[in-house]
């Protein structure tokens, strides 16, 4: 008798691998590496940004009590007192009567509150003439406008983007602490496998699992590490699995989570000294998997299909292992749709469907992809979003709504 639950839903199954997972050691990297790791602290700034008021325009920084009653009829002359280019801190006040010439991003000198652009006056070496009133505050970037002395610039668990490493630059920030890369083993299993590079004989066929799975590793910023193929032994699949959980933080294999004589996973598991956390999801495709953890390391035992296996990496695999990472948002956003066209093909359980998201008359709209078997690795080519059907649903016509994965954005 099973002593783990099994048929269990997909979010039983996630929090069951979280649970059972740690999330990686934290380091301080130099910034310029820091692109698409992930913050393991709140990260502040120490400076704000822009650290001074400064004009957004070429033209004159001036009073605007000077300036408005200015008009056609009224112009009002001021005298330049100073020419301000970046980079040059101001030397004298702006009075009533005075005006300062100023280059875009200059500081803005004491005393000035607007800055007037040049197209808006008429100048010579001594005076500006100007007829346009403006308010006060008018085309000056303020102090700590994009960012203020001491606000968090990059929250804890949020991936570092190129933007994010701009600003923390623009602070003074020269290195960050972030969660180490997780390193994933990929085993995949099978007597039928045959290295992608090797003479194909009667029977055999290629294994593309190991390189699916590696594109979604490197996709969340992990490190794979293929520990090749195995034959349907339960004993040369232990002595692999003992070896990847001992080089790396979490393992994933394929095949053999099923129910047939040669699926024999769950056993190579247990004489790998581990344990068994679940086996099967209530979804499909995706419900051949085992959860497991060996040394207090997660293993995950997807199936030998490449499309069932994609989606279960989607689902289950990656959010766990985003989170082991460190992530905060680590699960993908749960969104409402409207079918486009009918699928009339009804499922006891979650049935899944690969496709992508469409705007039409202003609205979104969950295309499926015209390829859905699980054996295509075909099917999860364009794979954007993934459209849910109940369970127990006799299929769903178009214009129904649905909830759908955002496999795109967390």
């Amino acid at each position: 008798m099973d002593t783990y639950p099994v048929k269990i839903s997909l979010e039983e199954a996630v929090e069951l691998m979280l649970v059972h997972s740690k999330e990686t050691d934290t380091k301080n990297i130099p910034l310029c590496e820091a692109w698409h790791r992930i913050a393991a602290e709140n990260l502040l700034a120490a400076e704000s940004i822009p650290p001074f008021d400064k004009s957004a325009y070429d033209g004159y920084a001036v009073q605007s009590a000077d300036i408005k009653e200015a008009s056609d009829e009224n112009p009002v002359t001021l005298n330049i007192i100073e020419e301000i280019p970046a980079g040059k801190h101001p030397q004298f006040e702006i009075v009533p009567g005075s005006a300062a010439k100023i280059l875009t991003g200059a500081p803005l000198p004491v005393g000035a509150d607007v800055v007037i652009p040049y197209e808006k006056t008429v100048f010579d070496e001594k005076t500006v003439r100007i007829t346009t009133p403006l308010n006060s505050g008018q085309n000056i970037v303020k102090k700590g406008e994009d960012i203020s002395c001491g606000d968090i610039s990059v929250s804890r668990g949020s991936l570092i983007e190129a933007s994010d490493m701009a600003q923390l630059a623009g602070v003074g920030c020269t290195g960050v602490c972030v969660y180490e890369k997780l390193r994933a083993g990929i085993i995949c299993t099978g007597s039928e496998l045959a290295k992608a590079g090797e003479p194909l004989s009667p029977g055999k066929i290629r294994n593309s699992n190991s390189f699916m799975v590696s594109g979604y590793l490197y996709g969340i910023g992990a490190e794979p590490e293929d520990f090749g193929i195995c034959p349907d032994d339960a004993a040369v699949i232990a002595d692999r699995l003992k070896e990847a959980v001992s080089r790396c933080d979490c393992v994933i294999t394929t095949g053999g989570a099923s129910v047939g004589d040669y699926d024999v996973m769950k056993e190579a598991i247990v004489m790998a000294g581990g344990e068994i956390l679940f086996w099967k999801i209530r979804m499909r495709p995706g419900m051949a998997v085992i959860g497991g953890r060996i040394g207090g390391k997660p293993v995950f035992a997807l199936s030998g299909n490449p499309g069932t296996a994609a989606v279960t990496m989607q689902l289950l695999v990656l959010p766990v292992l985003r989170k082991m990472m460190g992530m905060e948002n680590f699960y993908p956003k749960k969104i409402q749709v409207k079918m486009l066209g009918d699928y009339k093909k009804g499922s006891p359980y979650r049935r899944l469907l690969r496709g992508r998201m469409i705007i039409k008359n202003g609205e979104a709209y969950f295309l499926p992809s015209s390829k859905q078997k699980n054996s295509m690795t075909s099917a999860s080519r364009d794979c954007l979003v993934l459209g849910e059907i109940p369970a127990g649903n006799e299929g769903v016509l178009e214009g129904t709504m649905i909830f759908a994965y955002d496999l795109e954005h967390f």
